[in-house]
């Protein structure tokens, strides 16, 4: 990829909104002591998402905003455009199909920071991604300052494999590789917790079964229970029926001796009451 076009606002010293075209071949920047050119680099970097402000030549981040002169206010936010073109490539997915992408950057005085690819909204990460693989991200190695060379000759051999890893494109497999094995791990982690609630669902489900048996058991014992209630109800009816038939029998015997007897009671008061009136 190829950097096209580099707008800045509000970044360090770029107060006004600014447009650096980038055309083909070299471009040089020059001029005296303190104007901003190193800020232009600055610049480059930190739309494409370097995170240490030391590497930008200040303390915080908050030294990428324009901090006001006696003439002109502090701004309120700092904001760069990049623009990269794929220069005879096909840009990294998902733009391939894409002429060119625009990287943005926006930092707010209170510390709030966006940022956009084509000026749709997202994260760092998807910044860092569409750098990986190109030398041309915040830490790669298309950015060299003076003593970095010698700094590069007395690396340590990690360090230049790290170095001709991005440049052959393979660094971002390593990641990818890191990633899949992390994604591994916690495939396994989360195979061994659901073992974990299998086994314990397992458990649950015997004690469940037990319970059902005993309760399946419960309700026939219980329907058992019940009949032969029934039945033994059935049998005292009985029981005391026979036992109160020849009661009952005296006992309508009896009352037809009273109701013969009150008849002839009544016959003779009759009589004796004739007997009377006779006189």
């Amino acid at each position: 990829m190829k950097v096209k076009e580099l707008t800045i606002q509000g970044f360090k010293s770029f107060v006004h909104r600014t447009r650096i075209p980038l055309h083909e071949g070299i471009t040089v920047v020059v001029g005296p002591n303190g104007c901003g050119k190193s800020n232009i680099l600055d610049a480059l970097r930190w739309a494409m998402g370097e995170q240490r402000p030391l590497q930008l030549r200040g303390k915080t981040m908050g030294d990428m905003i324009f901090n006001g002169t006696q003439r002109l206010k502090p701004a309120g936010m700092a904001e760069v455009h990049l623009t990269m073109i794929g220069d005879g490539a096909p840009l990294p997915e998902p733009y391939q199909q894409y002429s060119e992408v625009m990287i943005s950057r926006r930092m707010y005085r209170q510390g709030d920071t966006e940022y956009y690819l084509s000026k749709v909204p997202c994260r760092l990460k998807d910044i860092t991604a569409l750098f990986r693989d190109t030398g041309i991200g915040a830490k790669g190695y298309a950015f060299i300052e003076q003593g970095q060379i010698s700094q590069i000759i007395t690396a340590k051999p990690t360090d230049i494999r790290a170095m001709f890893e991005e440049a052959a494109g393979v660094s971002g497999f390593q990641t990818q590789r890191l990633e899949s094995y992390r994604k591994i791990r916690e495939s396994e982690e989360n195979l061994d917790r659901l073992n974990d609630i299998i086994n314990e669902v397992a458990k649950n489900l015997k004690n469940l079964q037990k319970q059902a048996r005993q309760a399946k058991k419960f309700r026939r014992l219980q329907g058992q229970e019940k009949e032969l209630d029934q039945q033994l109800n059935g049998y005292r009816y009985l029981r005391v029926e026979k036992q109160l038939a020849p009661t009952r029998e005296s006992l309508r015997s009896c009352q037809q001796q009273v109701d013969d007897k009150e008849q002839q009671s009544a016959t003779l008061v009759t009589e004796l009451d004739q007997l009377i009136a006779r006189g």
